[in-house]
């Protein structure tokens, strides 16, 4: 073993460096790697170890395509319930840590706690102030033009209409996730103060979405957080379905709602059978006006729609304004008899 330098000795050597005395070799250019292309060393990208990519970003973009269902029908829960135009586009989606999350909000919010029954964990779905206030100026009967925003907790009235404002987005979310796996979500606690429900430690890794609520002419911002340990049993699923949700099923949308439009534009050949039966040759040509034919059916029995020659409904025989009407009762199952 080689013998330490003395005090005395690194004061000479480092005054012989800073003379040029001693010559200094300079650091290698490139950085020596197993694997090695044509190009030398493949490119180094810094990594954060405080915030883990968990998630790529083909998965990101999976996650994205899946809740874009989600925001337009939750929309129409909501345009039923508050009686006004509410449309919801999804924005971002990012993974962050829990603590990013929950700083980027405001404070008092409306913050709901959904639990889904079949995986482990809890996810939480965001209201901002300004739209929240707006949906309940809309649901006592203002114009939800310009709500005051109270800088306080929310009230108990208020918590239950923020209940029913929330429950409304349980069944779309349910369906959302549905494609992947069978769940269903349900509403839990509803906080005003974000920091106070800790679903997840502040640095476990989240995925959160960001939407973009419209309505009145007021656009504001809805978020749903997942945390990682709720969607990490699903990661393999999500990704041999991803080429399903990032690819055939986004670019044709478009497409299938053009052939959609088009199709409901064609004509069908539509009839009513009151009865059949059969007959021989000879008694055909032997009828005469006011001879009955027996069909062996009452009355009462259901006439039997044909869509394009096939047998489609069940329908009663009636009448309206002079005219020989059926009202459709049913319709005919795969296999049934008529």
């Amino acid at each position: 073993m080689h013998d330490a330098l003395n005090q005395n000795q690194v004061e000479a050597l480092m005054t012989a460096v800073s003379d040029g005395s001693v010559p200094v070799e300079a650091p290698p250019s490139k950085v020596f790697c197993l694997d090695r292309g044509q190009e030398g060393c493949p490119a180094i990208s810094t990594y954060d170890f405080k915030r883990p990519e968990r998630i790529s970003k083909d998965q990101i973009r999976s996650l994205k395509t899946l809740h874009e269902p989600f925001a337009r029908n939750v929309g129409s829960q909501w345009t039923g319930l508050l009686r006004t135009i509410v449309e919801i586009e999804i924005g971002r989606v990012e993974q962050m840590t829990y603590a990013e999350y929950t700083a980027g909000l405001a404070d008092p919010t409306c913050f709901g706690l959904v639990r889904p029954d079949s995986l482990e964990g809890s996810v939480c779905l965001e209201l901002s102030p300004d739209i929240f206030y707006s949906m309940i100026d809309r649901l006592m009967g203002g114009d939800a033009s310009a709500p005051r925003i109270p800088g306080r907790p929310l009230t108990q009235i208020e918590e239950r209409l923020a209940r029913s404002v929330l429950h409304r987005a349980m069944s779309p979310l349910s369906d959302a996730w549905s494609t992947i796996c069978p769940v269903q979500f349900a509403l839990g606690d509803i906080e005003s103060n974000p920091q106070i429900a800790q679903i997840v430690p502040p640095n476990e890794v989240v995925i959160a979405f960001e939407f973009n609520v419209q309505m009145v002419g007021k656009v504001d911002r809805m978020s749903l957080c997942v945390p990682f340990n709720v969607i990490e049993p699903l990661m393999d699923e999500l990704g041999r379905r991803a080429w399903t949700f990032s690819g055939a099923d986004g670019r044709n949308h478009l497409h299938v709602d053009q052939l959609s439009r088009h199709i409901a534009d064609t004509g069908v050949e539509v009839n009513a059978t009151l009865a059949e039966t059969t007959m021989t040759l000879s008694d055909l040509q032997g009828l005469e006006v006011g001879d009955l034919i027996l069909t062996g059916r009452q009355s009462e029995s259901p006439v039997t729609i044909l869509v394009e020659g096939r047998p489609k409904y069940l329908a009663s025989l009636g009448q309206h304004q002079g005219s020989r009407v059926v009202r459709v009762l049913r319709s005919i199952r795969s296999g049934e008899r008529t």
